[in-house]
């Protein structure tokens, strides 16, 4: 069984970051990124989308509420998504959000 890769960021032993990537057959996603509050504003999130980018083998895509950060880590805003990617997905993380509120983003393969 084979499972998407997760980078994480340590802190003392603690796990203070992370960030996943997941494979479709017509691309990739960046799929989670999470930062414990008190290590927010300090390049861990960045640190870990950067080590993602760094990996992925090929153009990267993500839908987000924060697009003025990922626009810090090169992506942009762009209309198409990948038809196996499910711009209308219903996960338990998007329960409350308005759906108005996501970019959709891509970061081609430098």
């Amino acid at each position: 069984m084979e499972f998407d890769p997760i980078w994480v960021a340590e802190e003392s032993g603690k796990i203070v970051g992370l960030v996943a990537l997941k494979e479709h057959p017509e691309g990739f996603e960046l799929c989670s990124l999470g930062v414990d509050p008190g290590f927010r504003h300090k390049g861990t999130g960045k640190a870990l989308v950067e080590a993602l980018l760094s990996e992925a083998p090929g153009d990267v895509h993500l839908m987000t509420v924060i697009p003025e950060f990922f626009e810090t880590c090169g992506f942009h805003k762009t209309p198409e998504v990948p038809a196996t990617f499910s711009a209308r997905r219903k996960t338990s993380w998007c329960e409350g959000c308005r759906p108005e509120l996501c970019t959709i983003m891509l970061r081609g393969k430098l």
